[in-house]
């Protein structure tokens, strides 16, 4: 009996033991079970941290991409608009240039053909000077042949007295004087006194009412050639031209030839012959 119930002791004293043992066992499971969750939770944390933190610089890195994309984007039309206004300027300023080009040319075209014409006319004035005189409503055509000469050489003064209209300047309403009362002419050197020099009586030489004298100048320079004339109403009135003796180009070509074309075949900026200067 007493073995009996040590053996009971025994087993007693194992199995408090081993319930000790589980209990540390479960106890330690326990605590072991909360580290590992504190663990996780911290290794969960550090991972979306992680994930935030990703997503964070990849969002900027695509912002500053963006940002980059939309600065040369704008650069480059930048500087296509300015390239574009540069090429607008230059186009500009060549089509400025062409049109000062041609209008420039257009000029020197004009100055030839107005030279040529002045050209023309100055050698045809050696031949034939045309004046035109205005005066108390009427109008004189005169021609003097050759245009230039020298000394001791005949020159011959002609002319036509033209009668106005009323309502007219022009001589396309005009009257040709046919027949006038009286025609004298007082010619000499211009530096004469008034009324001193050679005078000549006129006498008609055409129907068409052409009158006229021949004049043998003894001196070169200017002469003065001074007309006086009475119509068949007695009116009274003159004239004045001069005479160029030896004396080249004349000089007042070509305002005289302006007039006498502007009198005779109407005004019109065609008709205006480059000065010699």
């Amino acid at each position: 009996m007493p073995r009996q119930n040590s053996l009971f002791i025994v087993f007693g004293l194992l199995l408090s033991s081993s319930l000790v043992g589980a209990e540390a066992v479960h106890a330690r499971s326990i605590v072991g079970s909360d580290s590992n969750a504190e663990e996780e939770d911290k290794a969960d944390r550090q991972k979306s941290e992680k994930a935030d933190d990703a997503k964070s610089k990849a969002k900027e890195e695509a912002d500053a991409k963006k940002a980059a994309e939309k600065a040369e984007k704008e650069r480059k039309q930048e500087e296509a608009r300015l390239k574009a206004e540069q090429e607008a300027k230059e186009a500009a300023l060549k089509k400025e240039a062409e049109k000062a080009k041609q209008e420039q040319e257009a000029i020197m075209r004009e100055r030839r053909k107005q030279r040529e014409k002045r050209d023309n006319l100055l050698a045809q004035s050696k031949e034939r000077r045309n004046y035109v005189r205005e005066f108390s409503g009427h109008k004189a055509l005169i021609t003097v042949t050759p245009g230039s000469e020298g000394k001791n050489k005949v020159v011959e003064v002609t002319f036509q007295v033209h009668k106005l209209s009323s309502d007219s300047a022009t001589l396309g309403k005009a009257k040709v004087l046919k027949k006038l009362a009286s025609a004298t002419a007082t010619v000499g050197p211009k530096k004469r006194r008034r009324g001193k020099g050679e005078t000549y009586k006129l006498h008609r030489i055409s129907r068409a009412g052409t009158y006229g004298f021949h004049y043998t100048p003894t001196m070169a320079g200017v002469h003065q050639v001074e007309v006086n004339l009475t119509d068949g109403d007695g009116s009274a009135f003159s004239f004045e031209l001069p005479l160029y003796v030896g004396v080249w180009p004349p000089p007042d070509f070509p305002q005289e030839e302006e007039a006498y074309q502007n009198a005779t075949q109407g005004q019109g900026r065609n008709r205006r012959i480059m000065s010699l200067d």
